[in-house]
C-alpha cells in the first residue's frame, strides 16, 4: 500500500490523503511509512463506521446486546479494528501496553513508532439552533482544525475569550470584535496563519473586520456561514 500511494503522491510531501473506506487503517499506515522513508509531512484523514460483522451482530443480539450498547459498539470495525491498530502503529505500543513486536521490510522495529499524531473524532447531529448561538464551539472545533489544515497538535481554545491563537496550528478564532486589536499585532509574528474563522453577528461587521486583515488570510464566517454551508450541500 505504501508503494501504491507513492505512485500517487511520492512527489508531495505535503499532501492530504483521504480514504473514505477506511477499514483497518491501513492507508493511514503507509502514509506514516512514506512520511518516514522520506521525511514527508503528508496528512490522512480515514473516515469509517463502526459497522459489526453479520454473525457477530447476530451472536450479540442473542445475548441480549443490541446497537448502542457499550458491548456491541466494541465489536464494530472502527472499535475494534480501525482506532487500536492506528494508535499501536503510531505509539509502538498495543492496547495492553506491551510494545509491538516484529519490524517491517526496512527492518524499521514496529516499537519504534512514528512522530505523527492522531486524533478520533465522532460524526453526530448538533441542534442548528445551539450552533447559530455559538453553544457548540467545543464540537465543532475539530471541523475548524481540519479545515485549516489539520496542522499541528490540537489545542483547546476558550470561545469566552476575544481571540484564540493556537501556537502550533495555521489559523486563529476571532470570538469578538474586541480581540481584532490583539490578532492583528499578533499576525505579523505568526506568518504560518492563513485561515481566521471570525464569530460576526451580521455580514457587514465580518466585512468589516476581514477588511482590516493582512492580505492572503482566508476569512470564514462563524457560526451561521457554518450552517449556510452545510444546508446548501443537502
Amino acid at each position: 500500500m505504501r508503494d501504491a500511494i507513492d505512485v500517487a503522491v511520492g512527489d508531495r510531501t505535503k499532501a492530504l490523503i483521504v480514504d473514505f473506506f477506511a477499514g483497518s487503517g491501513t492507508t493511514l499506515h503507509a502514509t506514516l511509512l512514506l512520511n518516514a522513508r522520506d521525511g514527508g509531512q503528508r496528512r490522512c484523514v480515514l473516515v469509517t463506521n463502526n459497522e459489526v460483522n453479520f454473525a457477530v451482530a447476530e451472536r450479540l443480539n442473542r445475548q441480549g446486546h443490541f446497537r448502542g450498547d457499550p458491548e456491541f459498539e466494541a465489536a464494530g470495525v472502527f472499535e475494534a479494528a480501525t482506532k487500536p491498530r492506528t494508535t499501536a502503529a503510531i505509539t509502538g505500543v498495543r492496547p495492553d501496553g506491551v510494545p509491538v513486536e516484529g519490524t517491517y521490510l526496512d527492518g524499521r522495529d514496529y516499537a519504534g513508532g512514528f512522530p505523527e499524531n492522531v486524533e478520533f473524532f465522532r460524526l453526530d447531529y448538533l441542534d442548528p439552533a445551539e450552533v447559530e448561538f455559538g453553544l457548540r464551539f467545543a464540537d465543532l472545533h475539530p471541523l475548524l482544525w481540519l479545515q485549516a489544515g489539520g496542522i499541528g497538535q490540537r489545542e483547546e481554545l476558550d470561545p469566552t475569550r476575544p481571540v484564540g491563537l493556537p501556537s502550533g496550528s495555521p489559523y486563529a478564532v476571532l470570538f469578538d470584535p474586541s480581540g481584532l486589536t490583539g490578532l492583528l499585532a499578533a499576525l505579523p509574528g505568526r506568518p504560518d496563519v492563513k485561515t481566521v474563522f471570525i464569530v460576526a453577528d451580521s455580514q457587514d461587521s465580518f466585512n468589516q473586520i476581514v477588511a482590516d486583515l493582512p492580505h492572503g488570510i482566508w476569512a470564514v464566517r462563524l457560526y451561521r456561514e457554518y450552517l449556510e454551508t452545510i444546508r446548501g450541500a443537502l
